[in-house]
């Protein structure tokens, strides 16, 4: 699942590449869940997804924050 959803974080990413992102609270989509699964947080490490979860992210200082409430995160299609 977490490599699936790079393609979908393209749209959010800041201009400027952050060494941290952090989507907070945001609804993900995936296939493995039948429904989306609620105030999901993402952290994203040098272009990589690191984790997906409902717990706080402990992020460097300086990490660039999305507030994604009221969002969805859907998987993408990687080749």
């Amino acid at each position: 699942m977490v490599a699936h959803l790079a393609a979908a974080l393209l749209w959010l990413a800041p201009a400027v590449p952050a060494a941290e992102l952090v989507i907070e609270q945001v609804a993900v989509v995936s296939p493995q869940h039948s429904k989306p699964q609620p105030k999901q947080n993402v952290l994203i490490r040098d272009g990589r997804i690191v984790s997906v979860g409902s717990r706080p992210v402990h992020a460097m200082s300086g990490a660039v924050r999305i507030d994604g409430r009221g969002r969805f995160l859907t998987p993408g299609i990687m080749d």
